[in-house]
């Protein structure tokens, strides 16, 4: 099911609506390798970004609540960031 009809379908009290997980990644990469943005060469700034992100907010907004967050800073293809 498409996101734009998503709302529609979880509106419906008649619909009997299941939903399961796609082996798909959402990512936020930082663009570490610009010269115009030397604070995000520290870690520390970059740490403080990734835990002030709403995950439950992209999750429910940008993902319209399909979606769950990792708990740690992974990924498969690009290792431990």
């Amino acid at each position: 099911m498409t996101q734009d009809v998503l709302p529609t379908a979880l509106s419906e009290t008649n619909l009997n609506l299941y939903s399961s997980r796609l082996p798909r990644l959402t990512l936020i990469l930082l663009n570490l390798g610009d010269k115009q943005l030397p604070f995000f060469q520290d870690k520390n700034v970059r740490n403080a970004l990734l835990l002030d992100l709403n995950r439950q907010w992209m999750v429910d907004k940008l993902l319209q609540g399909q979606g769950l967050w990792p708990t740690a800073r992974s990924c498969p293809v690009l290792g431990l960031l």
